[in-house]
């Protein structure tokens, strides 16, 4: 039975609106998890609860948590983002489905503005452009730096009569508004992680509470995993607590950081500007350590990561990144080792130079479609004009290499890009025919040729993408139609790889922090974008906080600045 804290029950206590400003291990998400139960327990019909968070990831983890607690009343609560909740109104008003851009379809359609614009950033760049924009009430300025990538992002949306989230939400504002289209049918919606609300998500809630749902609330600015797509961050708790007259209740207390652990992660956030104080302290007696690793090379660091994971072996352990190419390379890395582990990382064939590669497979297996057999091309430096031109004369992928690999009459020999391209194909093909090579060292060949034509990022992502190609178990044919399917990774493993915006509501025994270098905290690989040490700083302390014992952290080059704050400080309280 849980035992709750004076201020933890008051707050399970009390019905009216309220929010929760809580420390990291004060026990936040499960106390609104009991608080769920509790008016999932007094309701006397189904879908009067709603358990909205800010990802889809997060929504899909803390219902798995839930059902392990109250596997009885899951029926009775509804879970998911502002967006799901969103576009369940919009269909009921509208009768019919929302052509919704997912975050595949987001970036495919960035990849196509940036070029349009000549954008000289990243495309996770351009993405924080796109989402910051997107996330408040009113259109930027045409004075605004990127105005041209929105508007011309926010014109291919209109084109292809597509929606993205932050559209969802506003039309469904717009329509509350209006009265066009109901508020969501619930009587309470709770809310984790309230810190990551954006403007037009907060204006979205405010609308509901108007409308006489009771909402509960919790976060901690501190912790604010997306400031760079516009969350609000403090903002949020000072607006909310302001205009809305509600209850405030402060969970100061830490069960979760060790107190040897303590002054190093506390002082983190006690930097950053613009942030709600606050007087937490730690109760948690448990023993903990800081070790810091500086390898030669990353193989290196690989090799300390596996030889920590040997000793960690009854131990609960998050393995935390800055990037998703870095989580999705050690996921692979890991797994080909024989070490099982649940991944958050996004699919890496989101990144376009991963996708061509897979395509390219597609292309040698005679199992590509048209748009596949296009797509390689493209890497290859094939122009859009003279793929038009094949696509009009009939090219069909699915026997294209089967037949010779011919071109129409009249384009063979257009340019040279594309002669290369199948004068290098054609030959591998070949030779794989007369078994002079194995299909993976032709395979390889091939994506070894068009490394030459990609930038530096991509670069990383074609590799990662050829070695989990290689090292597929089982039938090929089998497994490829089910590789870019993205599945949610079982709460239950006892090593979790994850990008750092991705850990918010874990725990773990021990944290583990390879690639701890200057360049990836604070980020600062931008290159359109200056980098923000605020955000930077929460997303670490979000990574360090999640540690109950233990945190490992290894680099090579040169360490983070906030790790060396964090060996600083475990200095200075020793001495």
């Amino acid at each position: 039975m849980l035992v709750f804290t004076e201020n933890q029950a008051a707050f399970l206590d009390y019905s009216e609106s309220s929010v929760v400003l809580g420390a990291p291990g004060s026990g936040k998400t499960l106390l609104l998890i009991e608080k769920a139960a509790r008016l999932a327990q007094a309701s006397k019909e189904a879908d009067e609860v709603a358990f909205i968070c800010f990802s889809y990831r997060s929504a899909q983890f803390v219902k798995k948590q839930f059902g392990q607690r109250y596997k009885k009343l899951l029926d009775k609560i509804k879970f998911g983002t502002v967006k799901d909740f969103a576009e369940e109104q919009l269909v009921k008003a509208e009768n019919h489905p929302i052509n919704f851009a997912d975050n595949g379809k987001v970036r495919q359609l960035l990849r196509q503005v940036m070029k349009e614009e000549r954008f000289g950033g990243s495309l996770d760049e351009a993405e924080h452009i796109i989402r910051s924009f997107r996330a408040q009430l009113k259109n930027p300025q045409e004075t605004e730096p990127y105005v041209n990538l929105y508007n011309r992002y926010r014109g291919l949306l209109d084109q292809l009569n597509l929606l993205d989230r932050h559209m969802i939400v506003r039309q469904h504002i717009v329509g509350m508004d209006n009265g066009t289209v109901a508020s969501c049918k619930v009587k309470y919606m709770l809310v984790d992680n309230v810190q990551d609300a954006t403007p037009i998500q907060y204006r979205w809630l405010q609308t509901h509470l108007t409308r006489g749902v009771t909402l509960f609330l919790v976060g901690n600015d501190d912790l604010t995993a997306f400031g760079r797509d516009g969350a609000m961050g403090a903002e949020f708790f000072q607006k909310f607590e302001k205009k809305s007259n509600v209850k405030q209740f402060l969970l100061q207390d830490n069960y979760r950081t060790s107190k040897r652990l303590w002054p190093a992660v506390s002082k983190l956030p006690r930097l950053i500007k613009n942030r709600i104080p606050k007087k937490e302290k730690t109760t948690a007696n448990h023993t903990g350590s800081l070790v810091v690793k500086e390898c030669a090379t990353q193989s290196e660091e690989i090799t300390f990561l596996v030889e920590k994971l040997k000793h960690l072996k009854s131990k609960k352990v998050g393995i935390i990144v800055r990037q998703d190419e870095q989580a999705a390379r050690l996921t692979h890395l890991l797994q080909v080792r024989g070490i099982e582990v649940g991944s958050y990382a996004r699919p890496i064939w989101e990144n376009q130079a991963a996708e061509a590669v897979l395509d390219l497979l597609y292309v040698m297996l005679n199992q590509a479609k048209d748009s596949q057999l296009f797509n390689v091309m493209s890497f290859m430096r094939v122009s859009t004009d003279i793929q038009a031109q094949l696509a009009q004369k009939g090219i069909q992928a699915k026997d294209w290499l089967v037949k010779g690999a011919q071109f129409p009459d009249g384009l063979e020999g257009s340019t040279r890009e594309l002669s290369t391209f199948r004068r290098n194909l054609l030959s591998v093909w070949q030779l794989l025919q007369q078994r002079k090579i194995e299909p993976q060292e032709g395979f390889k060949a091939f994506v070894f040729d068009m490394l030459p034509h990609l930038a530096e990022d991509d670069r990383r992502f074609a590799l990662l993408a050829l070695d989990i190609l290689l090292n597929i178990k089982g039938s090929m044919m089998e497994m490829l139609p089910n590789i870019r399917k993205e599945t949610m990774p079982s709460i239950h493993s006892s090593i979790t790889v994850a990008p750092v915006r991705e850990v918010r509501n874990m725990e773990f025994d021990s944290v583990i922090l390879p690639f701890a270098e200057a360049q990836d905290w604070p980020n600062q690989r931008y290159q359109a974008l200056d980098t923000d040490e605020g955000s930077e700083r929460r997303l670490f302390y979000l990574a360090v906080s999640r540690a109950k014992e233990d945190i490992i952290a290894s680099y090579t080059d040169t360490q983070s600045i906030f790790l060396k704050e964090m060996q600083s400080s475990l200095k200075s309280h020793k001495g």
